[in-house]
């Protein structure tokens, strides 16, 4: 069903050409490029552009995956924005994404628009071929990826290209829940205020109602709400309700089973799900689309025996309920199973490892009770001698406090793990931990010296994390460019260190320019980020965690990898090989690469129909 309206190309430096009258044959100069093996390139051309192209010409011209050059590809690598008008804005070029052609683009590229009148037709061509323009001004400008990245960058579109299944059945029951429960919680809502709040969605009707009966409450954030409704006796009765309705609601994660219906072909298969280079500062994947990255671990066992305990009654939040079901709907097809595996703790190794901190190591390449010495640190004990209940403490501090957090981002964490401690008592904590881990501690200041070292003597290299990775600021553009054990670089562009009044005098600010952020209207600058020690070793041990990731997956190749997320490969495979597959994913991921051979890595994995957490 998919037509192409038009389309423009450019050959080298010649000058961009349009096609619009003669869809059904491609121009012999560009179909014998393509024949001839040429280097296809385009802005997020892997994601769109060939898989139509290859639909509709692939008879002609098949564009091969080794062909392909994406431009956005490489601009994320750098730290460069991933939509082409902000790509353009960011670096300052001459050329302007053409609004009023994309706005056409847009309206004439839906399902239900008539045909385009001859005059909308010549506009959409003009639009075309500036678009391919600005393309070559970026590509120009925007290097390479390094020869031994783009193995994982084809690597990555091969696993859109596959996909991973759906259980359809089972995402329009929860639909239809859904929207069941949608009604039931509206009217409750209307009845409860006296028909002033007719809608969950409606925050400040709902906020300005609950805070004249008293509550006082400063925003209808989830910690907000959250906190509120632990505490019912502060409130009115009618108060609590309110906010747990509200609560209940906006969980936007049960809108995905809309969104993975809308998204999986006839084969039930959903596809193109996942964003390489999607975090730029580190290199790591990201997801759109259902977004199988932000999927909620809370996971049901049994997704059908939750649908009937909804339609019985027997579930006091349809909402909580449905989202359990958000992993387990993605499965594997009859008589094939998911393979699951995934690094342990591998950015807390990674920082050990960064830091060369011993006490840490020796856990990590022993009996792994980091958890426990963190907690025998933080409350005065021996090891042994540590409780269930402080060893979760423990654990909360590894998760939170290994770049630099502090109270509150032990609070936070604590809270997602049912840990409950006073304010007073997350100070003493982080405080306690920092003492225990002087390795980690001293990582963060020197990590933060070097950087700033590099940019106050650009175009020199300085080796920080003893000798594993090393910084250079570019003196033409300010970008700063750090080198990871495995060669690859991540990139802060235009990095400045400014001096500034501190609590102790005069200190340095570190920022960036960020580009999957967007300047306010009327700026003239693009928004910075402020960066510091602690958050620099995040981004390191998330690159390297990455990069080992990486590795694992060109190792796993061979195999049919569906699914990459956070430190997790799942690989669809026939169930009678499963447990080959799985011992093979344990060897390869409990391995380290050969350029960090000394890396405490291991893993975990198991064999299931549906996905879990």
């Amino acid at each position: 069903s998919t037509e192409i309206l038009c389309y423009a190309y450019k050959i080298d430096d010649q000058p961009a050409v349009s096609v619009k009258d003669t869809m059904d044959v491609v121009p012999y100069e560009l179909s014998k490029a393509i024949r001839d093996g040429a280097s296809v390139r385009g802005w997020n051309i892997a994601g769109f552009d060939v898989p139509v192209w290859n639909n509709i010409y692939g008879h002609q011209a098949e564009i091969l995956p080794e062909q392909i050059d994406d431009t956005m590809d490489r601009a994320r690598a750098v730290g460069i924005p991933a939509m082409l008008k902000k790509a353009a804005m960011f670096m300052n070029l001459d050329l302007r994404k053409d609004m009023e052609g994309h706005n056409l683009m847009m309206r004439l590229c839906k399902a239900d628009n008539p045909e385009p009148t001859d005059e909308e037709l010549d506009r959409l061509a003009e639009y075309c071929l500036m678009d391919v323009e600005v393309e070559s001004a970026l590509a120009k400008r925007i290097p390479a990826l390094p020869d031994f990245e783009v193995p994982v960058m084809r690597l990555s579109h091969e696993i859109n290209r596959r996909g991973f299944m759906i259980d359809r059945h089972l995402c329009e029951q929860a639909v239809m829940f859904a929207e069941q429960e949608n009604i039931e919680l509206s009217a409750r809502l209307s009845t409860l205020t006296d028909g002033l709040v007719t809608r969950h969605t409606q925050r400040g009707r709902i906020l300005n109602f609950v805070n004249d009966l008293g509550a006082k409450l400063p925003n209808l954030q989830k910690q907000t709400l959250e906190d509120a409704v632990e505490n019912p006796a502060d409130y009115d009765p009618v108060v609590v309700e309110i906010l747990e309705i509200r609560l209940s609601g906006a969980k936007a994660s049960t809108a995905k089973f809309q969104a993975a219906i809308n998204m999986a072909g006839d084969d039930d298969r959903i596809r193109g799900t996942f964003v390489y280079y999607g975090a730029s500062a580190t290199g790591r994947w990201s997801g759109r689309g259902i977004q199988p990255h932000n999927l909620p671990r809370e996971t049901s066992d049994d997704p059908y025996t939750v649908l009937a305990d909804i339609q019985s009654g027997q579930v006091r939040s349809v909402y909580k309920a449905l989202s359990t079901l958000l992993r387990p709907m993605i499965m594997a097809p009859k008589g094939k199973k998911l393979v699951r595996c995934d690094f342990s703790a591998i950015e807390g190794r990674i920082v050990a490892w960064m830091a060369n901190d011993t006490i840490a190591l020796t856990e990590y390449r022993g009996a792994g009770r980091l958890y426990e010495r963190a907690a025998a640190g933080i409350y005065g004990v021996h090891i042994d001698k540590v409780t269930k209940q402080q060893r979760q403490v423990g654990k909360v501090a590894e998760l939170a406090l290994g770049f630099q957090g502090g109270p509150n981002a032990f609070a936070s964490m604590a809270k997602n793990y049912g840990v409950r401690v006073p304010e007073s008592e997350a100070k003493d904590i982080v405080k306690k931990w920092r003492s225990s881990r002087p390795a980690v501690v001293n990582l963060w200041s020197a990590v933060e010296d070097v950087a700033v070292k590099a940019f106050r003597n650009k175009g020199h290299v300085f080796p920080a994390c003893m000798g594993k990775v090393h910084f250079i600021v570019d003196p033409a553009s300010d970008d700063l460019w750090i080198k990871l054990p495995s060669s690859r670089y991540i990139c802060l562009p235009a990095f400045r260190v400014d001096v500034e009044d501190g609590f102790y005098g005069p200190r340095n600010k570190l920022s960036y320019k960020r580009g999957n952020w967007t300047p306010a209207a009327g700026a003239k600058d693009w928004p910075r980020a402020d960066t510091y020690g602690g958050s620099l070793v995040e981004s390191l041990a998330q690159g390297i965690a990455r990069d080992v990731m990486a590795v694992a997956m060109l190792k796993l190749k061979h195999y049919p990898i569906i699914m990459h997320v956070h430190d997790e490969i799942v690989i669809e495979c026939d169930e009678n090989n499963a447990d080959t597959v799985l011992n093979a994913m344990k060897n390869i991921m409990g391995t380290p690469p050969t350029w960090a051979r000394d890396l405490p890595v291991t893993s975990e994995g198991e064999i299931s129909q549906r996905f879990g957490k």
